[in-house]
């Protein structure tokens, strides 16, 4: 009896340390999210737009392949850079702040009226890949909420 147990635990420590030499441990991807609201977002006040971003935020984050850094972090490096506007509308360029910051990735947070878009470009090969949702708007309590999160966070970014 005692000569099957060693041999089962034996076994087992034989299948765990052989495994354990061919399973890769995936580090995260340092991420920094970064809210615009769309010019033709006139309809949905800051503070909506706020709330759906800290929806997004909160999803993104719990990502186990996304470390997403303070936004406060972005704004400092932004300023120190001293980009222009039009620099925004190239991502090539918001890229470098990626890089000042060490981020791998950046994630644009478009919010529109009724819907909002993620873009996660690498910052190194300007790769993105895009996911589109929902916004849903409660007129009686006038409270917003982002639909298709769960879509977001199932997201394969790993090729980027």
């Amino acid at each position: 009896m005692q000569k099957n147990i060693k041999t089962f635990l034996g076994f087992i420590t034989i299948i765990c340390l052989f495994t354990s030499c061919f399973l890769k441990k995936v580090e995260p991807k340092t991420c920094a999210m970064i809210m615009e609201k769309s010019v033709n977002s006139y309809d949905i006040s800051d503070e909506a737009a706020e709330r759906i971003f800290g929806q997004l935020e909160e999803v993104i984050s719990q990502r186990p392949d996304l470390r997403v850094i303070d936004r406060t972090k972005f704004e400092t490096v932004k300023n120190e850079l001293a980009f222009q506007q039009s620099d925004w509308s190239n991502k090539e360029k918001t890229a470098e702040i990626g890089k000042a910051l060490n981020a791998d990735m950046i994630c644009f947070v478009t919010i529109y009226k009724d819907a909002y878009k993620v873009e996660f470009l690498n910052v190194n090969t300007v790769q993105k890949r895009t996911y589109n949702g929902k916004i849903s708007v409660n007129f009686i309590t006038k409270s917003v909420t982002a639909k298709g999160l769960k879509g977001l966070k199932k997201l394969n970014i790993k090729g980027l």
